[in-house]
């Protein structure tokens, strides 16, 4: 189909591209949603202490 998905290292190389794109773009362009994510998260304390 695609020559340069001939390998099975390429194909996996290109699936984890295109998986992990979206998640490090986010990273980029909205850094302050990941900061509050984990304020809100720090704030809950850990499993044991509930």
């Amino acid at each position: 189909m695609w020559p340069l998905l001939s390998e099975a290292q390429s194909t996996v190389q290109f699936v984890m591209f295109i998986a992990c794109m979206p998640m490090g773009a986010s990273h980029i362009v909205r850094p302050a949603l990941r900061v509050n994510f984990f304020t809100r998260l720090h704030a809950q304390g850990t499993a044991a202490s509930c």
